[in-house]
């Protein structure tokens, strides 16, 4: 069975990457092609939407392929588990959302509306939760990082999906309408 769970980590990062990539490629090298037939890649598409969630999409079709109904309850069950205080929750779900979208404003990137009222940055808070750790989380958190940390320690283990990470996010650097391609 840890054989078993070893072999599904190079399949996830492949899946996961052909996802967005491919995605990020098409829009990238045929972007006429792609805007006839997906429309523009902004973050409000579906394109958009099934590029950020690969990992959670991967981490669901393997996870659906080895362990059935069960494996995905199991996998989807994570997402429950509190912990944690709630003070810790409120902070992660409202502060890192909050933190990026500072960040964004900082670097003038963000084509996200000004929040002018609570309601409104509360609703930007969700839609910056919803389209970013929560798209993809579930399948770098928990999916590929209890099966690295099978055989690495949590140092090494952190660190390699990092590099992964990192490098899984380049396309959005280069595709116009993006946040990251306003950044410097």
């Amino acid at each position: 069975s840890n054989n078993r769970q070893k072999d599904m980590l190079t399949p996830f990062f492949v899946l996961t990457f052909l996802i967005t990539w491919g995605l990020g490629a098409l829009a990238i090298f045929l972007p006429l092609q792609f805007q006839r037939l997906f429309g523009e890649l902004t973050d409000t598409s579906p394109m958009y939407f099934l590029a950020v969630g690969a990992p959670t999409i991967s981490a669901t079709i393997l996870t659906f392929v080895r362990g059935g109904w069960t494996g995905l309850g199991s996998l989807y069950g994570r997402l429950v588990r509190w912990r944690f205080g709630l003070k810790w929750y409120a902070l992660v779900l409202l502060g890192i959302p909050a933190v990026g979208w500072i960040a964004a404003r900082v670097t003038g990137a963000s084509p996200l509306k000004e929040a002018n009222t609570i309601t409104e940055f509360l609703l930007l808070m969700f839609y910056i939760l919803a389209t970013g750790p929560l798209c993809e989380e579930l399948g770098w958190r928990g999916f590929a990082l209890p099966r690295l940390l099978k055989r690495f320690t949590p140092f090494t283990a952190s660190l390699i999906l990092g590099v992964i990470w990192g490098v899984w996010h380049l396309p959005s650097f280069f595709v116009g309408g993006m946040e990251q391609n306003a950044m410097s």
